[in-house]
């Protein structure tokens, strides 16, 4: 099977919108930050079923980051990637020391966030009539993060939380909506 994000010939990126070019500096560091989050769960998880399931979304976040790093150059990636990739692994990392529901709430908050982001890129791109190779690439990402979201709800449906899960997520929401926002700007 293809991975769902097939390298595709994208226009320079120098050639795009400032307000694309900086969603696309988002992305990359998104997934970047989630590469880092599954590889912290990889790192210090001793339970066999949360590697697993760090181990498969892994590897497509991987295809993902390697979509957005064949196209963006080294010098349009975002400036605070070392912070984001050190705190992609704290947020994999912490939760998997405590436990599973712990790792699930955190996953969720962050895929929640990316499908929103996502679905508001793809919209605006086809607001503005740039919906070509872009859209495509945007899409396919997106409609990967989905599956990831259902999965994780399926192994701890987020009505089992608790006070301190419903304060982890926000924790969690908030800390990756300014992590977006330095990704658009550095």
């Amino acid at each position: 099977m293809a991975p769902a994000t097939q390298a595709v010939p994208l226009p320079p990126v120098a050639k795009l919108p400032d307000w694309l070019r900086a969603e696309l500096r988002s992305n990359h560091a998104g997934e970047l930050g989630s590469v880092a989050i599954y590889q912290g769960i990889i790192a210090v998880s001793k339970d066999h079923r949360l590697r697993e399931f760090a181990a498969e979304h892994l590897h497509q976040e991987e295809e993902h980051m390697a979509a957005f790093d064949a196209w963006l150059k080294p010098s349009q990636r975002r400036l605070l990637l070392p912070v984001g990739r050190i705190a992609g692994f704290m947020l994999g990392a912490l939760p998997a020391l405590i436990g599973r529901p712990e790792v699930f709430t955190a996953i969720d908050a962050v895929e929640r966030l990316v499908i929103l982001q996502n679905g508001s890129q793809i919209s605006q791109l086809e607001t503005s009539g740039q919906r070509g190779d872009v859209n495509a690439l945007l899409r396919s990402v997106c409609a990967d993060e989905e599956p990831h979201q259902n999965d994780t709800l399926q192994r701890y449906p987020m009505q089992r939380c608790t006070p301190i899960s419903t304060i982890w997520s926000s924790t969690v929401s908030v800390n990756s909506r300014i992590s977006v926002a330095l990704a658009r700007r550095f």
